[in-house]
């Protein structure tokens, strides 16, 4: 914005189908801050085998232990693919077969370890949708490990979050410390930044109940995690100290355990969302995981509606309806290319319309650029990109326009019968809106030239070039010529027919053609001997295809005789 870019001085015009608008260039992917939190207790893990349901669906679940199984009885193995604990590769891992699971409540919180590849995934979304964004990371247990404070989402520091992520199950399940140590890391402005309207959440991934509580029963007493959160409510703007929106994933049976965290997620504003012990293999499904869904939710999101690109300067302006490439980029193809001036500095204006989504609040917000391409530096000699921009010279094809027949081809000439015949076909960047009705006629002849400036609507249109044509031409051969009065009238003698062409939005790009018009008249006796002068008469055909042939030395005395009897 504001800037001035140095263009070659042989630019002539903004190219249509140049533009992209990739919503990763600013901070149009919502400005937020994210901490990913994520429970490395003891229950995460697998150690008490699986048991397959006979009935349909035939679902599989999972235990940590055989703790509460009236039986322990086995019968076979299974065997799944489990995620390392970087999230990077799977390896297979084998396990018993229950033959029953009458009684047991130890679920496995996270048998195929998937969470640490659900967050590796998350963070790389973030940084696709909103580079500008932060992230913090950290896992807990009896203690927190493994944290990372948010760093903004550069490709380096990118490496370095995903170089903490490590999920090990060991510990109990403590969620006050991670609580505490997010909400400081989101609301510290030596942290994260606290601009009016920067969203804040906590992703918080666990698979039980809290159990730094206080009181007794324990169990039922959760003010000791809670007190963490201080002005618990969120309404926007969001109270001074109030802790941020916390996105609880509760992995297991919806017990006490996960009322706890979807209390949590409710008294902080965020969402809460349970994944089942016989789905646990949903929290990340391809490349879209539960976590992208929370993303949306969190990131204000940004679709474009429509761009206008102008040049104050001429002016002109141009519109442009977006094309996804993907989540983030938009093909712009504008309707028409805009034109520049050599020399000085052009005054150019974007203005991007966009439906903006906060979590799920839509509304319409514009964004305008200023900046001047200054077409005055080195001419450009060829196809080159312009130093320090994302600008790039282009040589285009000139703009042609041609003479033709019905059939598409140039005549040698044409007559004075031909007015059903005419054609000029154009072969221009410009779109058909803009030469539609454009081309303009003229017969040069005599000492004053036969100026008409006649209308020749688009007739049929090509992958490359259009075709005008005015059925049937107001062409008459004559003696003399009245200019103006929409009646070509080429002279007996012979005639130039002209056509001329100006692109309407680049006034250096012009194209004319000029062919000869001549008499349409019929001998109708075969051709003849004259003698006397000895110059020899041929018929000359209507169609097109012969012309007069005469004697040109003979021509050139009678010419001389003449000048001598006419000279004073």
């Amino acid at each position: 914005k504001n800037k001035t870019i140095l263009l070659p001085s042989n630019v002539t015009r903004l190219e249509n189908d140049g533009f992209s608008l990739c919503l990763n260039l600013g901070d149009p992917g919502g400005s937020a801050d994210i901490v990913y939190v994520y429970d490395n207790s003891g229950s995460m893990g697998l150690g008490g085998g699986a048991w397959i349901n006979p009935v349909a669906p035939f679902d599989t679940v999972f235990y940590q232990s055989t703790t509460g199984c009236a039986s322990t009885a086995t019968s076979g193995t299974v065997t799944i693919q489990q995620w390392n604990a970087a999230g990077l590769a799977t390896a297979p891992v084998t396990m018993p077969r229950l033959t029953s699971n009458t009684g047991c409540t130890s679920w496995s919180g996270d048998p195929y370890n998937a969470r640490g590849r659900a967050y590796r995934l998350a963070i790389m979304n973030q940084a696709a949708m909103a580079p500008q964004s932060t992230a913090g990371l950290m896992s807990f247990q009896t203690t927190v490990g493994n944290s990372q404070r948010p760093l903004v989402l550069s490709p380096a520091n990118l490496t370095t979050l995903q170089g903490r992520i490590n999920s090990v199950a060991g510990g109990g399940t403590i969620y006050r410390i991670p609580l505490d140590s997010s909400k400081s890391w989101l609301l510290d402005p030596a942290i994260t930044s606290q601009a009016a309207g920067r969203s804040k959440a906590v992703i918080f991934l666990s698979d039980g109940r809290p159990t730094d509580t206080t009181g007794t029963p324990a169990a039922n007493n959760t003010t000791n995690y809670l007190s963490a959160l201080i002005n618990n409510y969120r309404s926007p703007p969001m109270p001074a100290g109030a802790m941020p929106p916390v996105y609880g994933i509760f992995m297991g049976n919806d017990t006490v355990g996960s009322g706890r965290l979807r209390e949590l997620s409710q008294l902080t504003g965020g969402q809460f969302f349970i994944i089942p012990p016989n789905r646990p293999d949903s929290l990340i499904s391809g490349t879209i995981s539960l976590i992208s869904r929370i993303l949306n939710i969190v990131l204000i999101q940004y679709r474009p509606l429509a761009m206008t690109v102008s040049n104050s300067l001429i002016p002109q302006t141009s519109v442009a309806v977006p094309i996804p490439i993907n989540s983030t980029t938009w093909r712009m193809p504008l309707d028409s290319i805009i034109g520049l001036r050599a020399g000085v500095a052009n005054s150019m204006r974007i203005i991007a319309a966009y439906e903006r989504d906060s979590a799920g609040i839509l509304d319409t917000t514009r964004d305008t650029t200023n900046f001047n391409l200054s077409a005055i530096g080195p001419a450009a000699v060829g196809n080159q990109n312009i130093a320090n921009t994302t600008f790039a010279t282009r040589c285009y094809a000139p703009s042609r326009i041609q003479w033709q027949t019905v059939a598409g081809v140039r005549p040698a000439f044409f007559t004075g019968a031909d007015s059903l015949n005419v054609r000029l076909r154009l072969r221009s960047s410009a779109s058909d809106s803009d030469y539609a009705d454009l081309v303009s006629s003229n017969s040069t002849h005599r000492p004053a030239a036969d100026a008409e400036n006649l209308v020749l609507s688009q007739s049929n249109s090509f992958i490359d070039s259009t075709v005008f044509s005015l059925v049937p031409l107001p062409m008459r051969m004559s003696l003399s010529a009245t200019a103006g009065n929409g009646v070509l009238e080429p002279s007996y003698s012979g005639d130039s027919l002209i056509a001329r062409w100006v692109h309407p939005r680049d006034s250096r790009d012009t194209a004319d053609d000029t062919i000869l018009v001549m008499p349409g008249t019929t001998f109708l006796r075969p051709p003849v001997l004259n003698k006397k002068r000895n110059v020899a008469v041929r018929k000359f055909d209507v169609t097109g295809r012969s012309i007069p042939e005469i004697d040109r030395a003979r021509v050139v005395k009678i010419r001389k005789k003449l000048e001598t009897k006419t000279r004073p």
